[in-house]
């Protein structure tokens, strides 16, 4: 069943076809025209796709004319999902062919030219959808050469998705004047390979079969790497770290005074990322769009909510560890956040997807499962639907306070959390430090090809040295039991949330390579001060700001002391990354 016919499309069903032999065409709009029904249905993850249509071949004095392309096409996908939140999955796209006896998309350094054009509504109907129109600046009128034509494909991806399609009007404006040279694919890939090639090495010398990899989608299409003229992106990554979360926001707060662009987080950020507590800080500022002024104070009051009637040690490890395998009560914890969204006037029960927020702040957060800690990529839970992701969501439907739970939920500390058949435990486990997956995300959801003026990654604070003892118990000496299991358990913690390794490898690699190559664009700010107390004359040691579970006035005092000591013996690094954030914020202006 097909819809009435848009004022727009029937308008242009009247314009004049393109012709066949297009060397002295008039300046104006052309239309091809399609009417024939196709069809395509995908299996698993594989996309699968089918040339639907095309142009006639392209002059060399078209090409440098065309100033727009934009697809309308009547289309209709199989009008049901298992889970309508977890995104769209079948769309038609335009793709340059090398001619007319050419069905395949041109391949160029590895590149296939093939451009989304847009999404299929969800629906069993016919209707009318138009899609994106390809400017003077877009890759796809950027890549034409003489002779190639632009092609119509249908494509669905995941199983169960299906497209049909039966009428189609692909719109040129062919302009007086000529265009700008074509984008240099070959440089963009090269660049996202060398960080790529850098993590798969990191990956196989740590035995790690979880560390950041881009979609192939991502490296293989040009509507993936595409280098159009927008402005340069600005991307914050939090660590975890329990309560030291409290010395992350002072820092985040010194580089915005120093910056002094009058703006909040949310309107500042294009991505937040953050683990465990670093993720409950990214929901606050980038979700909830709270100040640091506001995040600061709400946050040290849900810490001492939640870090309760701590036990001694053995009696707290003795009846609660053994007991129930966690140190506190997750009710407290869900209380706060829930209590914390309702504050900001949201329901408590509001989704962490928000369909709304199109070009504002996106946030993600990373958990782990608990069946899987080991061998498997973290958990992404978003705030928006990544459209180029290595596989579907697999909790796409996350309530927001769900998702800050799930992200904080350290082993030990807290029970795992269960979100629909999951059990997910606090992502620090698999990155602690998230500015890994925080690079693969931006590049598969703004593209490789996109500039980034700032990288802002912010720590909780270099630990003090953390050994892996042997684990031992005896029931002579329970307590002292106790404290060897328990610093056992610590040393595992410890180098599972390792932050600063991934700091080194990222701090070369996002400076050197990234978009806009030698230009420092990557700052990590992380309190650090030498103990000498604790150091030998081989090894330093760190001042430790505080337990990760100890909420208390005294700690908090000392933490804040002490952060506020390393911010000003850094003023330097501090104040370049607020210029960083200061000058590609003017250019947004």
């Amino acid at each position: 069943m097909s819809d009435e016919i848009p004022d727009e499309v029937a308008k242009y069903q009247k314009l004049p076809d393109l012709p066949t032999k297009n060397r002295s065409v008039k300046a104006g709009k052309y239309a091809i025209k399609k009417d024939g029904e196709e069809f395509v249905e995908a299996e698993d993850s594989t996309i699968k796709s089918q040339l639907w249509f095309r142009s006639p071949p392209l002059t060399k004095e078209i090409i440098q004319r065309l100033s727009s392309v934009q697809l309308f096409a009547e289309s209709h996908d199989q009008g049901e999902a298992d889970d309508e939140s977890a995104g769209l999955w079948t769309w038609l796209e335009l793709v340059l062919l090398k001619d007319e006896y050419t069905d395949t998309p041109i391949n160029e350094g590895g590149i296939e030219l093939a451009w989304c054009s847009h999404l299929n509504p969800l629906s069993e109907d016919y209707h009318w959808n138009n899609g994106k129109d390809f400017d003077v600046n877009s890759g796809l009128l950027r890549s034409l050469k003489e002779n190639n034509t632009i092609g119509v494909r249908i494509c669905a991806r995941f199983q169960g998705w299906k497209l049909w399609a039966q009428k189609a009007l692909l719109v040129l404006d062919i302009a007086e004047d000529s265009r700008e040279s074509p984008p240099q694919y070959d440089k963009i890939l090269a660049r996202a390979n060398v960080v790529q090639n850098a993590l798969d090495e990191v990956n196989y010398n740590n035995g790690a079969p979880f560390m950041p990899k881009l979609a192939e989608q991502v490296m293989l299409q040009a509507d993936a790497l595409k280098s159009d003229n927008e402005r340069p992106l600005r991307v914050l990554s939090l660590d975890g770290g329990g309560v030291k979360g409290f010395s992350t926001l002072l820092i985040l707060q010194a580089v915005l005074d120093k910056a002094a662009t009058g703006k909040q987080p949310f309107e500042l950020f294009d991505l937040i990322g953050g683990t465990s507590t670093g993720g409950m800080i990214a929901i606050m500022l980038g979700r909830l769009k709270m100040s640091v002024a506001d995040c600061l104070d709400r946050y040290k009051k849900l810490m001492s909510t939640v870090f309760v009637n701590k036990a001694p040690l053995f009696a707290m490890f003795q009846t609660t560890f053994f007991g129930q395998g966690y140190f506190y009560d997750a009710a407290p914890l869900e209380t706060a956040i829930k209590e914390t969204i309702k504050k900001e006037n949201q329901d408590p029960e509001v989704l962490l997807n928000d369909p709304t927020n199109t070009d504002g702040c996106k946030v993600f957060v990373l958990a782990v499962r608990k069946e899987a800690t080991n061998n498997r990529a973290p958990v992404f839970l978003r705030s928006y639907i990544n459209p180029h992701p290595d596989k579907k969501a697999e909790i796409p439907e996350v309530k927001l306070w769900q998702a800050a739970r799930a992200t904080s939920a350290a082993p030990a500390y807290f029970p795992s959390t269960k979100v629909g058949n999951i059990d997910l435990v606090d992502g620090g486990l698999a990155a602690n430090n998230p500015i890994g997956w925080l690079w693969t995300e931006v590049a598969t959801v703004f593209t490789p090809g996109r500039s980034t003026d700032c990288f802002l990654s912010i720590g909780t604070g270099m630990p003090a040295n953390s050994a892996l003892s042997d684990p031992k118990f005896s029931v002579l000496h329970p307590k002292d039991s106790a404290k060897g299991l328990m610093a056992f358990g610590e040393g595992l913690v410890s180098a599972a949330t390792n932050s600063e390794s991934t700091n080194v490898l990222f701090r070369l690699l996002l400076d050197e390579f990234a978009p806009k190559t030698r230009q420092p664009k990557y700052f990590r700010l992380n309190f650090e001060e030498i103990d000498p107390d604790k150091s030998t004359k081989d090894l330093a040691n760190f001042v430790n700001l505080a337990e990760m579970d100890d909420a208390s006035e005294k700690a908090i005092k000392f933490m804040e002391t002490k952060t506020k000591e390393w911010i000003k013996n850094n003023d330097t690094l501090i104040t370049q990354a607020a210029q960083a954030l200061k000058v590609s914020s003017a250019d947004s202006a």
